[in-house]
């Protein structure tokens, strides 16, 4: 019994044996089918990943350049912008030193007149500037002493009006819109920059993708480097070009 129980003992091993390597072998398998399956497919997503690589490299070159560019444009417009401020603050700086001149004037006019000094007067009068003789004019002749309706000088008259005054007023409102134009080129500067550092994140996650051996992993990257890559062409596209 004993003999035949180890002769059933001798049965029993390589049926187990057996089994066991039918089952290392079907794991085995699924191993080779995976790594088949990667091999199969590598070179096409190598193919994909150069172009992406290619892509990306193209775009965020033109996005570097463009911000440059607008960069330069926002730096010339905000010196455009001062340059218009100051000369707009002179031309109101003389509008009120010539306004002062008109006032000096007028006044000693008037007290002239007041005092029956007729020649002093039209010597005051003779010597009026340019820009406030119309105004003194159109004064005079709606007759301020007996109408009582007539604005009190000339000053508020509609005549009134200084070219200096005009002039800062022009150049200020244009100091205004080149200012507002560097503010945009400003923002565009910004939009190029963050495109380009968009881009780079593509061509870090692509160019990792490839290195990473589970399939799973891997190809999450490559899909994520597919959707910047495609927020980053359309940035470049829809942004206007310096």
């Amino acid at each position: 019994m004993a003999a035949h129980g180890g002769g059933g003992a001798n049965l029993d091993v390589p049926h187990r044996v057996r089994r066991g390597h039918g089952s290392n072998t079907t794991a085995d398998g699924s191993e080779t089918t995976k790594a088949n399956l990667w091999v199969k497919w590598e070179p096409a997503v190598d193919a994909v990943l150069v172009g992406m690589l290619a892509i990306a490299s193209l775009v965020a070159a033109w996005s570097a350049y463009q911000a440059h560019h607008w960069n330069g444009d926002q730096s010339s417009k905000y010196a455009n912008a001062t340059a218009l401020l100051t000369e707009s603050t002179r031309q109101s700086t003389l509008a009120m030193q010539f306004s002062t001149i008109d006032v000096t004037t007028f006044t000693n006019y008037i007290n002239a007149y007041a005092t029956g000094e007729t020649e002093l007067a039209d010597f005051y009068v003779a010597r009026f500037r340019r820009d406030f003789k119309p105004a003194f004019d159109a004064w005079m002749a709606m007759t301020p002493l007996s109408n009582p309706g007539a604005p009190p000088s000339p000053f508020q008259m509609p005549e009134y009006r200084l070219p200096e005054t005009i002039n800062s007023e022009n150049l200020n409102a244009e100091a205004q819109a080149a200012f507002a134009a560097g503010e945009e080129s400003k923002h565009y500067s910004e939009e190029y920059v963050f495109n380009t550092v968009l881009l780079a994140t593509v061509l870090f996650f692509a160019g990792i993708a490839p290195r990473v051996r589970w399939m799973p992993a891997s190809m999450a990257l490559i899909a994520l480097s597919c959707v910047l890559l495609a927020v980053g062409i359309f940035d470049a596209i829809q942004l206007p070009v310096a």
